[in-house]
């Protein structure tokens, strides 16, 4: 540690206290203009200034609640767990709930915006005793260990840090930019490859390419370490089947439980009907079984299976399916609808062109989005190391 530096427990240099539980009337938010900050609130900023909330007090909620001024950082001490590092300063006066603990800065011994940097070094989860919900008690928070430079020094640090962190935040946007573009231009490109190639077919329904479309179990299957693949709706992702992340069954109940409906085989197509609506995946191995939330659509001769996958996960067949989706608060692809979509298909050498020229393009935007995600990733390590440097008496 540096000469003239010292470390301090956050109590000794900043009022640690929490909010209040959240009124349980809620006649108390009607028409409200006083802000009450909740978990949630502090879970959608992340990382910064806070200066509106969800829910909002009127005169009467805000009575025997503490005031909390501009200025108060806010840490949560319980909740969901992806919350609990999170750290924002409020922009305004306003109330809390007792689900954040609130830390006011002592200004002859800490630079607010210094305090808030120390902060975003501490990680909830290694002062929490519990790892698998982990939450802090207000003793914990109040026993932080800050290290603590000449209040001179502290106001240089921030100066060094806000200006590194601003062009950190450019480099930080530009890249999730690129993400999204990538993303966008593929859509895009994959869209226009599907209608050129189209071009001269006759609209027909698609139940004339296919030889089944059905979906999967209803029925309740056991689990179990190994055995097939029991593919939900959350499983296909990416225009594959994630199996990693997907559950197995037992040999007996897959060859007795289901029906062949339920068991899809190599080349067969599937459809999220329910959840996330209208992912795709070509079933690439034998032993899996979907269930309810998931269409097997399976190809005739005249039609490729990635054909298929391409053709349907093109802008303009997933604006009609998700707009002949039906259901009221809880939206449904119907197979029933699906067939019956007019479909443009081309001869199965112009259908293999245009997949070969779609793998390209996936391939591009791939690298594309790795390289953005790779900066992204590089960004925050940047940031990380900065305030490493700058506790460490390291930041010049």
């Amino acid at each position: 540690m540096k000469a003239g530096w010292a470390i301090k427990r956050l109590k000794d240099v900043a009022t640690v206290s929490a909010g209040n539980p959240a009124p349980q009337d809620k006649s108390l938010f009607d028409g409200g203009n006083y802000p009450f900050f909740r978990t949630s609130d502090v879970g959608r900023v992340r990382i910064g200034r806070i200066s509106s909330s969800e829910d909002r007090l009127n005169a009467k909620g805000i009575r025997k609640l503490k005031l909390h001024k501009a200025g108060t950082i806010l840490l949560p001490k319980s909740g969901a767990s992806a919350f609990l590092d999170h750290r924002v300063v409020m922009a305004v006066d306003g109330y809390v709930s007792s689900h954040l603990a609130t830390v006011f800065p002592e200004s002859n011994v800490v630079d607010g915006q210094f305090l808030f940097h120390a902060l975003l070094t501490v990680s909830a989860r290694e002062l929490s005793a519990d790892s698998s919900y982990p939450t802090l008690s207000l003793q914990q928070i109040q026993n932080i260990e800050i290290t603590l430079p000449p209040l001179d020094e502290q106001r240089r640090i921030v100066e060094v840090l806000d200006k590194a962190f601003a062009a950190i935040a450019t480099a930080t946007a530009n890249a999730q930019k690129n993400l999204a573009n990538a993303h966008a231009l593929f859509e895009s490109r994959l869209n226009n490859i599907i209608l050129d190639c189209g071009r001269g077919a006759e609209p027909t329904q698609l139940a004339s390419y296919l030889d089944l479309i059905t979906y999967g179990f209803t029925n309740p299957m056991p689990t179990e370490s190994s055995g097939p693949y029991m593919v939900t709706a959350k499983n296909v992702t990416g225009g594959r089947i994630d199996f990693q992340n997907t559950r197995r069954t037992s040999r007996k109940a897959f060859d007795t439980l289901l029906t062949d409906k339920s068991r899809p085989i190599v080349g067969d197509v599937l459809l999220t009907k329910d959840g996330t609506l209208g992912r795709l995946a070509v079933v690439d191995r034998p032993d899996i079984c979907i269930n309810q939330s998931v269409a097997l659509l399976r190809c005739n001769s005249q039609i490729d299976p990635i054909f298929l996958l391409n053709l349907l996960s093109s802008r303009d067949y997933q604006s009609e399916m998700v707009a002949n989706a039906g259901g009221t608060t809880i939206k449904h692809i119907y197979i029933t609808r699906v067939d019956k979509m007019l479909v443009r298909v081309p001869d199965r050498s112009s259908q293999h062109h245009a997949n070969a020229l779609i793998q390209s393009l996936s391939d591009t935007t791939a690298r594309l989005v790795s390289l953005a995600k790779r900066k992204l990733a590089a960004l925050t390590e940047l940031k990380q190391s900065l305030l490493q440097k700058a506790f460490a008496g390291e930041l010049t």
